[in-house]
């Protein structure tokens, strides 16, 4: 069912705006005085922009309320302005026909006018909310009039993406690499690599983009480069590198050129500052305008400066819809609520979606992976559900009768005895010792940098790194967790989880006899990639907690299986939640629990995914494509995001710590009885050893394994095998 279309033309001409309204509940032409005059709309933009510069800096004063309204304010007048008399009412039939109907409404504007041009159109009040921007809830599109339609031929698979990072020497660096990460986790969360290529130019030259858009018929072109808009032109431009790796503007006009003779590109998304703004001659100034107009059905521009955290939560989650098969406007709007809700501020609203015509559905993708799609959502649809592979369990293929031996290339000992390791940015590992104190030590040296202690507070069980080398967590047997700023080895805050309900224990006392095997605490704790968030899980619950420690969210889940997820597991290594992890990208969390359970689960409580194991799970390590869980079988079971178990193979005693490469192509598993395997994603097992103790943690890098053990030690093995052995091919 199609969705429905609300299309506001809007001219100005001198002190009037002639808005002209078409949809499928009719057509009304209004005219009204300008809400502002030039120089009052020039302040209330250049306030805009302030309050949108505020609502991401870090320094947050008492004046961010009052930005804040007057960014409201102006959204507002537009909403009175413009969504009033005989157009408003045809704006309320047609939400009340798509919410009839089931299906979406979007919004489509053109603009005439350099005032009206220069508005940003997103931050337009919801007239049926007023407490709430109307971008946030349907999709505010740019879709100018334009001679001809868009091509709507079918993707002929594998989608075919090119990426372009600038990289200046004089200007200042951006986050490359997170970026590059999270757009490839978000397209692989849904597509096999099959269905997918992702190709990224290992140089940001003109000549090097210009020869890669001539070559291959490529149907996403991702652009990251720094931006701007030349009054003395009239033009927007992107800045790629000159030979000598200097900055080298690239006019919109050269890049619409280039871009004209790949006519299979159907989305562009220019992450460049300022490359949806307009000049004073109008919207077709815009860098993504000029590529609208050479028949791009779809390209997704900035109208302000944005922050590297901003475009990274934007490129995530706006790539993770579009590979759901969802049409670019709603996977638009989605993004700006993935924006808004991870980062907090304005930006939601920076970037702009440009349409050629008013088709939305730009990637239409083969039967079987539509179907693929579908068997997921179901999923979610319905938590309860018993979800099975898609694919039956494949056994594992013949290993080596014997595989060959790890080389150990050193041993380390700087502390002592210790119940948990865990692996941390830039070459750090942090261990919880036994005396209480959290240890950093530095895997090159061996030496340790910083130790943290409380003295009033219970032993560490349990560590979590956040993405920056002072910050870590601990997890205390009493439950408390700690944030320490690892630099100065004292806490940054104390977090005390809230009280359960009385209600569980009376449920839980009605269904067993004794209460001696049950135990209420929290279980395990994670960090999500941009350390933003903390999580803590156990009691059959889930705690959201902010940078400040401040409590944001709790779920709570409940069972009719007298193996919850608060019940200790037989084999006594763990109790209640087994471990806690973010999924590639933030958006979900994947929660072990003693039932044998492994459930992927939204920030709002729904089940995304359902993974059955005979026995609980005690380990987790993910990549962009794929799940490892070790269970208390001995097993290790490799599963796609689509939920199909790809290999299980036997490792003989539980298997409690996983940790793949940074690359995903190594998993390393260590085994409660001491056995560490390191297995290659393309040949399988590809080399076994024992450590001299039981393991409490592992850690993967590039060709090395690290493992820590009760007694302290730190065992540093090595991808070549030892001699006699053969490694991987």
């Amino acid at each position: 069912m199609s969705d429905v279309s609300f299309r506001l033309d809007i001219v100005e001409t001198g002190d009037q705006w002639i808005i002209t309204c078409t949809c499928p509940q009719g057509k009304a032409v209004s005219r009204i005085s300008v809400p502002f005059t030039p120089e009052v709309l020039r302040r209330t933009l250049f306030d805009i922009e302030k309050a949108l510069i505020r609502s991401y800096s870090p320094v947050t004063t008492r004046r961010a309320a009052p930005i804040e309204q007057s960014v409201r304010a102006f959204g507002e007048t537009l909403s009175d302005a413009i969504l009033t008399g005989d157009v408003g009412r045809l704006f309320d039939r047609c939400r009340h026909d798509a919410r009839e109907r089931q299906t979406s409404l979007r919004v489509l504007l053109d603009t005439i006018g350099p005032n009206v041009s220069a508005i940003p159109w997103e931050f337009t009040v919801d007239p049926n909310a007023r407490d709430d921007y109307l971008a946030l809830r349907v999709p505010v599109v740019r879709a100018p009039h334009l001679i001809g339609r868009a091509p709507s031929a079918p993707v002929v698979l594998p989608l075919r993406v090119l990426g372009v990072s600038a990289r200046p020497v004089d200007l200042p660096a951006l986050d490359v690499k997170h970026e590059r990460e999270d757009i490839s986790k978000a397209f692989w969360q849904r597509l096999t690599p099959g269905d997918v290529q992702i190709e990224w130019l290992p140089e940001d030259r003109w000549t090097d983009l210009a020869e890669a858009i001539r070559s291959h018929p490529w149907h996403v072109l991702h652009i990251m480069s720094h931006g701007g808009f030349d009054v003395e032109t009239c033009s927007g431009y992107v800045q790629l590198s000159a030979d000598d790796g200097t900055a080298r503007p690239i006019s919109a006009v050269d890049l619409a050129r280039l871009i004209s003779e790949n006519p299979s590109l159907r989305l562009i998304v220019l992450n460049a500052c300022e490359s949806a703004f307009p000049g004073a001659e109008g919207v077709f100034t815009s860098t993504a305008a000029k590529l609208v107009r050479e028949g791009v059905p779809a390209v997704v521009a900035m109208q302000y400066e944005i922050t590297d955290a901003a475009a990274l939560a934007f490129a995530s989650s706006f790539y993770g819809q579009i590979a759901r098969g969802k049409p670019v406007d709603r996977a638009m709007t989605r993004a700006r609520e993935a924006v808004k809700m991870a980062n907090g501020s304005l930006e939601w609203a920076t970037p702009v979606l440009f349409l050629s015509s008013e088709q939305t559905q730009i990637f239409e993708f083969p039967a079987h992976t539509a179907q693929r799609q579908s068997q997921h959502e179901d999923t979610r649809a319905d938590p309860g559900q018993d979800v099975r592979p898609l694919r039956p369990e494949r056994a594992p293929g013949p290993e080596r009768s014997s595989p060959p031996l790890l080389r150990k290339l050193r041993v380390l000992r700087p502390a002592g005895s210790c119940g948990h390791m865990a692996g941390g940015p830039k070459g750090l590992i942090a261990v919880a010792g036994s005396d209480g104190a959290i240890r950093v030590i530095n895997v090159r040296t061996g030496q340790i940098v910083s130790e943290c202690t409380l003295p009033q507070r219970t032993r560490p069980i349990q560590l979590a790194w956040s993405p920056f080398p002072r910050h870590l967590a601990s997890l205390h047997e009493d439950g408390t967790i700690v944030v320490w700023d690892a630099e100065t080895e004292v806490p940054v805050r104390i977090i005390e989880i809230p009280a359960k309900q009385p209600e569980l224990l009376r449920v839980a006392a009605r269904r067993i006899d004794s209460l001696r095997a049950m135990t209420y605490r929290t279980e395990a704790i994670a960090f999500t990639s941009n350390g933003k968030w903390l999580v803590a899980c156990g009691d059959g619950r889930v705690h959201f907690f902010d940078a400040k420690g401040n409590h944001a969210r709790e779920l709570r889940f409940e069972t009719d299986r007298l193996t919850g997820p608060w019940l200790v597991p037989r084999h006594g290594t763990k109790s209640g939640t087994s471990c806690v992890i973010f999924t590639p990208g933030d958006l979900n969390i994947l929660v072990a629990a003693a039932d044998g359970t492994v459930q992927q689960i939204d920030v709002q409580g729904r089940i995304l995914m359902t993974l059955r194991h005979p026995q609980p799970v005690l380990g987790m390590a993910v990549t962009h494509d794929m799940l490892a869980t070790g269970s208390a079988d001995g097993r290790v079971r490799i599963w796609s995001w689509g939920g199909d178990l790809i290999r299980r193979v036997e490792h003989g005693s539980p298997v409690e710590y996983l940790a793949f490469s940074p690359d995903g192509s190594w998993l390393a598993t260590a085994a409660y009885d001491g056995g560490l395997s390191l297995w290659s994603r393309a040949e399988g097992l590809a080399g076994r050893t024992a450590t001299s103790g039981r393991p409490v943690g592992v850690r993967c890098s590039e060709g090395t394994v690290l493992t820590a053990n009760q007694d302290g030690a730190l065992e540093l093995w090595s991808f070549d095998v030892a001699a006699g052995g053969a490694g991987p091919s």
